[in-house]
């Protein structure tokens, strides 16, 4: 079954995502065991976003879902005392398939492992870029355009290539599925290192005479490179800047610390 759904996704240039399973409850042994439903990834779902666009920016890959839903519905029924199994598939979409469709699709799990594997080895994104795509793009692909529909490799961009080193930083960086747990963690590796100048939880008690709130939070970092371009350049300038909304945090602040070298340049310490 799952080799027939790859089939008539490549064919296609469509997607098919399961929607639901059920098991069968019931003591009739001569009914189905297990269901499965598929439906076209263009169906959307039932709940309406509450979210409102504050631009009139539009996007580069309208949206896939489509408003009245695509009727394309695949269901498979298995059955006990055998491995055959059983499906009514609706297989007319409500949009265009084909080369139409290839630019709603997501790119497939294999290729997503691939690009992981070659970024993790330290090759450069448009390396990456070029080794996804392979040829497609060229004269000597002229012939293999004509003959094979367009799969959803051959749209890949850098930006999707950007997104998925992303991910990969996030594995070092988000130490913790919880933001607040992540960030103790990581207030302690740098107390471990040396590099933690001060740190207040929004639940910590805040130190006697700083006419700090009770719920503030502040973590204050500094590296021993940055340490000692302090001692080194601190001298002669300090500026200090502070950004506001630079996180999904609201109200929370970054402040910067940067001192001037030789030639002018700028470096946080």
């Amino acid at each position: 079954m799952q080799q027939w759904i790859r089939t008539e996704e490549t064919e296609k240039t469509i997607e098919l995502h399961r929607k639901e399973h059920r098991k069968n409850r019931t003591k009739n042994t001569s009914s189905w065991t297990s269901k499965h439903i598929y439906v076209c990834s263009r169906q959307g779902s039932c709940s309406i976003s509450k979210y409102t666009k504050k631009t009139a920016r539009g996007r580069k890959v309208p949206t896939k879902r489509i408003v009245t839903g695509c009727q394309c519905r695949l269901t498979v029924k298995t059955y006990p005392g055998t491995q055959q199994v059983l499906g009514c598939y609706t297989h007319e979409h409500s949009h265009p398939t084909g080369d139409a469709n290839a630019r709603f699709i997501r790119i497939p799990v294999d290729t997503r492992l691939r690009i992981a594997e070659l970024l993790r080895m330290g090759v450069d994104r448009a390396r990456v870029l070029q080794e996804v795509r392979g040829n497609v793009h060229t004269e000597d692909n002229l012939d293999g355009l004509r003959s094979h529909p367009s799969a959803r490799n051959e749209f890949i961009t850098a930006a999707d290539i950007r997104q998925i080193e992303k991910d990969i930083e996030a594995e070092t960086i988000c130490l913790d599925a919880q933001d607040g747990q992540s960030t103790v963690e990581w207030v302690d590796n740098l107390r471990k290192h040396g590099e933690l100048l001060g740190f207040k939880g929004s639940s910590d008690a805040p130190p006697s005479s700083s006419s700090l709130a009770t719920d503030t939070f502040a973590l204050c970092v500094q590296t021993k490179y940055q340490r000692e371009c302090w001692t080194k350049w601190g001298g002669k300038f300090a500026g200090l800047d502070a950004t506001h909304n630079t996180t999904h945090y609201q109200g929370m602040s970054l402040f910067t610390v940067m001192v001037r070298d030789e030639w002018g340049h700028g470096m946080t310490i």
